[in-house]
């Protein structure tokens, strides 16, 4: 999976659930597995933490058209 791949599924996960993976990892396992994890995937450009907002970002605009097509 490439880093792009992996920001876009952060952001579908958030989109799918009203969650962010953070949070779930948070709910699901612990806060400090979550915070290892979101410090592992910011090696690699990818924030656990951002939500999908269509509106506001651009990127998520794009793939909120995607989806729909």
């Amino acid at each position: 999976m490439s880093r792009k791949e992996g920001q876009i599924l952060v952001k579908l996960i958030h989109k799918q659930t009203g969650s962010t993976t953070y949070d779930l990892i948070k709910d699901l396992k612990s806060g400090w597995k979550a915070f290892w994890s979101n410090n592992t995937a910011r090696l690699f450009d990818i924030n656990l933490k951002t939500p999908y907002d269509p509106y506001n970002v651009s990127e998520d605009f794009v793939i909120e058209g995607i989806l729909y097509k």
